[in-house]
C-alpha cells in the first residue's frame, strides 16, 4: 500500500546514500509479492524522486544495451525495459519471464544507479614511515 511504501522510504533513508539498502528492500518486495509492472512503477515512484529514477533508468538501459550487443537479450530496449505498462499476462509463461527479467533489471538499476565515488582522503592516510624502506612500504 502507499502508506507502507512511505514507511519503507523513511526506514531505508536516502537512496543516494545507500542504494544497496533500497535495492534489497525492493528485491524483498519482489520475492514476497511478485509485483507486476505497474506495482513496480508505483514502488519506484514512491521511493525515488525523478532525478534518482532517471539515474536508475540510465543504469538499467546501459545494461540492457550491453546485453543486446552481447546477444544475452533478444529484442529492443523498449521491449526488454518498457517505460509504459506492457500489460504482461502472468498466466502466459513467456510474458511472466519478461516480467521476471524486468524485476531483476529494476534491482540491478537500483544497485548501480548511483555512481561510486572514490574517497581521495583515504589516499592521503597512507604514508611511508620514517624507518620504512620503499620496498617495505609497498609490501
Amino acid at each position: 500500500t502507499p502508506s507502507e511504501l512511505e514507511q519503507w522510504k523513511s526506514t531505508v533513508g536516502k537512496y543516494k546514500e545507500n542504494p544497496d539498502k533500497v535495492a534489497t528492500l525492493v528485491q524483498r518486495a519482489i520475492k514476497t509479492q511478485n509485483p507486476d509492472w505497474s506495482d513496480l512503477a508505483a514502488m519506484i515512484e514512491t521511493l525515488l524522486d525523478p532525478t534518482k529514477r532517471q539515474m536508475v533508468n540510465k543504469a538499467t538501459i546501459n545494461s540492457v544495451e550491453l546485453g543486446i550487443a552481447s546477444g544475452m537479450f533478444q529484442g529492443t530496449v523498449a521491449e526488454i525495459f518498457p517505460t509504459d505498462d506492457p500489460r504482461w499476462d502472468p498466466n502466459v509463461p513467456a510474458e511472466m519471464q519478461r516480467l521476471k527479467w524486468y524485476q531483476d533489471l529494476i534491482v540491478y538499476g537500483l544497485k548501480h544507479g548511483v555512481p561510486k565515488s572514490f574517497n581521495w582522503a583515504k589516499l592521503y592516510e597512507v604514508k611511508q614511515g620514517p624507518n620504512e624502506t620503499p620496498t617495505d612500504f609497498l609490501n
